[in-house]
C-alpha cells in the first residue's frame, strides 16, 4: 500500500488497502458483488472525508510551525 493511501483510507472502514494484485482482485470482486459491503465502505469514506478540510489543514500546518 503507497504511504498516501494509508493516511486516506482505514482498511476496511473507508476502503480497502492491499499488497498485491492478486489482493486488489479479490477485493475489487468483493466490492462490485457485496452491495451491502459498497455501502458500508461509502458511509465510512463520507464520516473520513469530515476530516479532511483546507481549515483544518491550515491549522495542522500552523500548529507545526508553532512548534518549531
Amino acid at each position: 500500500s503507497a504511504g498516501g493511501t494509508q493516511e486516506s483510507i482505514r482498511h476496511e472502514v473507508s476502503g480497502v488497502l492491499v499488497d498485491s494484485p492478486a489482493q486488489f482482485t479479490a477485493e475489487l470482486g468483493r466490492i462490485i458483488d457485496d452491495a451491502a459491503w459498497r455501502e458500508q465502505l461509502g458511509d465510512g469514506a463520507l464520516a473520513m472525508s469530515h476530516d479532511f478540510s483546507w481549515t483544518k489543514s491550515v491549522a495542522d500546518f500552523s500548529r507545526v510551525l508553532d512548534s518549531a
